[in-house]
């Protein structure tokens, strides 16, 4: 079963995953693993450099503050669906096994909700109800945001984006009252899980020491539902497959909170540098050999 993903189009990049490799149990490796070796997979908030230039990312000041060589595989807008194929495409080419993999999910996992299922369709058979609605959103959203950071008459533009959603027949007030259900959230979680669970098996096979789920602290209402149920799902996940758990947000406090991120959910230099803090305070007393 083999799988061909893209992240850019324009970039011509390209994955090739082989979804067999998931059922097969012993897997020929070489004495190639460098014990040096981290790969870091997740979205904007692990891709980093989302709050001007020199906001960096926390995988690359960890880098800088420990022996390891990490390789930064985070994406913009991307889950677990990605994630997962472009980890199996990774470990495939047996050129260079990491020790270490930081899994640092979360925020995306929701947007199957917008864009429904993908590598999970045949297992969940769950087709979400408002889909149209919340992609048509979903893009306005983006595009909002982006223009809020760019340009300084953004009033005028914003109104400009009201009218054409009128003009083309989208019923603004349906869009903002189209809330995810608890049902729709429980559906992203379980899609999130199932990927997470391949993508622990598949490290295992090939030899990854060290699995870390990381929970990156956010700039939201953490009695939200979902975040709610998804920190249940982590720390389910993390004491039923024998990986660790690194829940950034529990040791906040020890630090410096301010100037933390620049937007909802994106981090500045000092909440990336934090987070780079915590992560290595983590995993020096935790990690595997």
């Amino acid at each position: 079963d083999i799988k061909i993903i893209s992240h850019s189009f324009s970039n011509f990049e390209f994955y090739i995953s082989d979804q067999d490799i998931l059922n097969k149990k012993n897997i020929l490796l070489k004495s190639n693993k460098n014990n040096l070796l981290a790969w870091v997979f997740g979205g904007s908030q692990s891709k980093g450099e989302a709050c001007g230039k020199n906001s960096s990312s926390w995988p690359k000041i960890l880098d800088k503050r420990t022996n390891y060589k990490l390789i930064n595989y985070a994406k913009h807008n991307v889950n677990t669906d990605f994630s997962t194929d472009l980890l199996i495409s990774e470990l495939e080419k047996k050129d260079k096994i990491p020790n270490t993999i930081f899994w640092s999910h979360k925020l995306n996992e929701r947007s199957v909700i917008s864009f429904g299922l993908k590598r999970n369709k045949e297992k969940i058979k769950y087709d979400f109800p408002n889909q149209k609605i919340n992609k048509i959103n979903y893009y306005l959203k983006s595009v909002n945001e982006g223009i809020k950071k760019k340009i300084v008459f953004y009033y005028f533009i914003d109104e400009t984006i009201l009218r054409i959603k009128q003009k083309i027949g989208i019923n603004t007030k349906k869009i903002k009252s189209s809330k995810q259900s608890q049902k729709e959230y429980e559906i992203a979680i379980k899609n999130y899980k199932l990927n997470t669970v391949d993508a622990i098996n598949i490290s295992k096979k090939y030899g990854v020491k060290n699995f870390y789920l990381v929970s990156l602290f956010d700039n939201h209402n953490s009695d939200n539902y979902f975040f709610l149920k998804f920190d249940k799902t982590i720390k389910s996940l993390a004491a039923n497959h024998n990986v660790f758990y690194i829940d950034t947000a529990k040791y906040l406090k020890k630090y410096n909170s301010e100037n933390l991120f620049c937007d909802i959910m994106h981090k500045t230099k000092n909440g990336n540098k934090i987070t780079a803090q915590i992560i290595q305070k983590f995993i020096k007393f935790n990690k595997n050999n």
